[in-house]
């Protein structure tokens, strides 16, 4: 369980979830439009988008977690043991 969960760690999650969320909007709404698609195709790339920004997140951000935060401002990182996930 996470405790006493940094409001500054708070506002960067909120942060990165929003910034990524606009990304993944952006990125299938403007596929969409350029092929000419209808826009229900819209829903599957953004599952599509965020499918991969989580796969990359885990290779660049915290390890296995969707964040691509740096540890110092993950809140994940407060919840995770000392010698990094899956070492307890």
């Amino acid at each position: 369980m996470v405790r006493n969960l940094c409001p500054e760690r708070f506002r960067w999650d909120v942060a990165e979830r929003v910034f990524w969320t606009a990304v993944e909007g952006g990125v299938a709404g403007g596929v969409t439009y350029a092929a000419d698609l209808p826009s229900w195709a819209m829903f599957p790339m953004m599952i599509l988008a965020a499918f991969l920004k989580a796969y990359v997140a885990g290779k660049v951000g915290q390890p296995n977690t969707a964040s691509t935060l740096p540890p110092q401002k993950d809140p994940a990182a407060l919840a995770l043991p000392a010698g990094g996930p899956g070492m307890e």
